[in-house]
C-alpha cells in the first residue's frame, strides 16, 4: 500500500457517491460514510497536527479517531510495539483514514516515523 493507491481509492469512492453506484467500496477516509460527530481528544488533535504539519494531511474521518484510540491502546499494551502485528496494521488503517494534499514519502517511512514518535511524545499528549 502507498499513498497514491489510497488517493486513487478515495477518488473512486467519491465518484461512487456522486453517481449513486452501489455497493460502495470501503473507504476509511470518507467523511460521508464516517462523519466526525464527537468531541476530539487532545491526543488526537496533537496527532492530527503532526500529520497536517509534517505529512500534508488535509482532513480525517471519524474512523481515524476510533482507529487512533485503538492504536494508542495497542501501543501501550505491547512489549515491542514497533514490530507488533497488533500495532503496525492499525497504524496503517489510521493513516488510510486521512486524506493528503501532497502525499508524503512512502507510507512505510511515515509509519516508521510515527511509531518512533509515539512514545517520546507520551502518546501524543
Amino acid at each position: 500500500m502507498n499513498f497514491e493507491d489510497l488517493e486513487e481509492k478515495a477518488i473512486r469512492h467519491s465518484e461512487q457517491h456522486r453517481t449513486n453506484t452501489l455497493p460502495l467500496s470501503k473507504e476509511l477516509s470518507c467523511r460521508v460514510c464516517h462523519p466526525v460527530t464527537r468531541t476530539i481528544l487532545t491526543t488526537f488533535k496533537n496527532f492530527w497536527n503532526c500529520l497536517k504539519e509534517y505529512h500534508h494531511a488535509i482532513y480525517y474521518s471519524a474512523y481515524a479517531i476510533t482507529a487512533f484510540t485503538v492504536y494508542i491502546n495497542r501501543y501501550q499494551n505491547n512489549t515491542n510495539p514497533t514490530n507488533s502485528p497488533h500495532v503496525v496494521p492499525i497504524l496503517y488503517k489510521v493513516l488510510a483514514s486521512f486524506r493528503y494534499r501532497d502525499p508524503p514519502f512512502q507510507i512505510l517511512n511515515t509509519v516508521i516515523h510515527l511509531l518512533y514518535l509515539t512514545e517520546p511524545t507520551n502518546y501524543f499528549q
